[in-house]
């Protein structure tokens, strides 16, 4: 049976080397945990998030606004029985201009339906490139996952000699969704005014759930 790699694709109103530059801006767009560089061919770089997922991946080729392959030569997931699934796959980024319009079309190869971490992987590539991608090419910011985890004060811990005269509420929830989508709907919700005066911080629980744990404070 033949094995579909993971594939989406989007189009934009500007030119192939917008995209370009914008797919080389890693850490724009996917994680703000990357260390090492991102820009030429051969140079290699380190992701992780936390203890649940991290890899080291290569640049093995790069055609100047037209393609760029990524290999994945070392990954670790915490959540998967084989914890090196991603290890030898191939991200793929193909540019295609055309009049004044831009498609990109992603494929990670190697990421199908029949291993463990698909779905999970499946939605999380989803929203970094048809969300956080596009809207840095669109845009100029993207929505990659921040560098350092919010420092929250555990509720009872003393929070009323230090904010004396102050009230807060606390939420802890448990979500079965991907924790880059919910912090996609925390960051929406900044922007718009509608989660204000709050501190919060978000942890994968498992190979899908996501606790969140909200800080309010009343006046």
């Amino acid at each position: 049976m033949k094995q579909e790699d993971f594939k989406t694709s989007f189009t934009v109103d500007t030119g192939a080397q917008r995209v370009f530059e914008a797919i080389n801006n890693v850490s724009g767009w996917w994680s703000q945990n990357i260390e090492g560089s991102t820009a030429a061919l051969n140079d290699e770089f380190l992701y992780h998030y936390h203890d649940v997922h991290r890899c080291r991946i290569k640049i093995e080729l790069m055609e100047t606004n037209r393609k760029v392959v990524w290999h994945v030569l070392e990954n670790y997931f915490k959540f998967t029985k084989d914890e090196k699934e991603w290890t030898d796959t191939y991200i793929i980024f193909d540019i295609v201009e055309d009049g004044g319009t831009t498609t990109l079309n992603f494929t990670h190869q190697g990421l199908h339906p029949q291993v463990e971490c698909y779905q999970l992987c499946h939605d999380a590539w989803t929203h970094y490139i048809q969300d956080s991608l596009r809207q840095l090419i669109v845009t100029g910011q993207g929505l990659a996952t921040p560098k350092e985890e919010i420092a929250i004060q555990p509720q009872g811990e003393d929070q009323g000699s230090k904010d004396a005269g102050t009230k807060s509420i606390y939420h802890r929830l448990l979500i079965e969704t991907p924790v880059e989508i919910v912090y996609k709907a925390i960051t929406t919700a900044e922007r718009t005014g509608r989660l204000v005066d709050s501190r919060y911080d978000c942890k994968t629980r498992g190979w899908q759930y996501t606790e969140i744990r909200v800080w309010s404070q009343l006046f």
